[in-house]
C-alpha cells in the first residue's frame, strides 16, 4: 500500500491519492469497531481489520494504477534506480537506530520509570512528525517533478523560512501547554515526562526536517 500511494504521489495523482487514503483509514476503522468491539475480538480483531484494510487499499491502487504498471522489468531503470537508492539504505538503518537506541540506553542505565516516562513524552514529542510528514510527502515529488527549473531552489528555500516559522510557533505551543496536555490524557505516574518535552520537540525537528 505505501508503495502505490508513494507512486500516486510522484504521478501528481493527488486526489487519487486522498481517495486511497480516506478508503484505508475507513475500511480500517470501520472493521476495527465491528470486529475488535462489537464481537470482542480484541487484539485478532484489530489485526483483521488492519489486514482488510490494506488488502482495499492495494486493490484500489493496483486498479487505478492498471495503466502505469506491467510485469516487465527493465534492466537499464532497474540498475538506474539501485545506483541512486543504494546510498539511503546505510541512512535508513541509522535513522531506524537513533529512534531505538535512546530507549535502550535509559533502561540500560536508569530504570523502567524512566523509559515509561520517556516513552510519553516521546509520544506527544511525536505530534511534530505529522507536520513534517506532510510537508515531506507533498514537497518531495515537486522537487522531483521541477528540478531543472531555475525558480526551483528559491521556491524550496521559501517553503523552507515558511516551515521554520509554522515549527517554532508549533514548539512553543505544545512545549507551554505539555503540562496540561499530561494531565488531561494521561495518569499521574506521567506528568513529570513534561520535563523532557521541550528537548524532544526540538529534536525531533532537527533530526527529521
Amino acid at each position: 500500500t505505501l508503495l502505490l500511494q508513494t507512486q500516486f504521489r510522484y504521478e501528481m495523482k493527488r486526489m487519487d491519492y486522498v481517495y486511497n487514503a480516506i478508503l484505508l483509514f475507513s475500511i480500517t476503522s470501520f472493521f476495527s469497531l465491528f470486529l475488535a468491539y462489537f464481537n470482542n475480538w480484541g487484539l485478532r480483531g484489530m489485526v483483521l481489520a488492519l489486514l482488510i484494510g490494506q488488502f482495499a487499499s492495494m486493490s484500489f491502487g493496483i486498479w487505478k494504477q492498471r495503466l502505469s504498471n506491467n510485469l516487465k522489468i527493465s534492466k537499464i531503470k532497474l540498475k538506474e534506480m539501485l545506483r541512486f537508492s543504494a546510498p539511503l539504505v546505510p541512512s535508513w538503518i541509522a535513522i531506524f537506530l537513533a529512534a531505538y537506541i535512546s530507549r535502550i540506553m535509559i533502561n540500560y542505565y536508569l530504570s523502567l520509570t524512566e523509559v515509561g516516562l520517556y516513552g510519553i513524552g516521546f509520544r506527544f514529542a511525536s505530534i511534530v512528525i505529522l507536520l513534517i510528514a506532510g510537508v515531506n510527502r507533498s514537497l518531495s515529488p515537486l522537487i522531483y517533478n521541477h528540478y531543472k527549473e531555475k525558480d526551483t531552489p528559491r521556491q524550496i528555500a521559501k517553503t523552507f523560512r515558511l516551515f521554520i516559522v509554522f515549527s517554532l510557533v508549533f514548539f512553543y505551543g505544545i512545549t507551554a501547554f505539555a503540562p496540561e496536555l499530561l494531565r488531561l490524557l494521561t495518569t499521574p505516574d506521567y506528568y513529570a515526562s513534561h520535563s523532557i518535552i521541550i528537548y524532544l520537540v526540538p529534536a525531533l525537528l532537527l533530526s527529521q526536517m
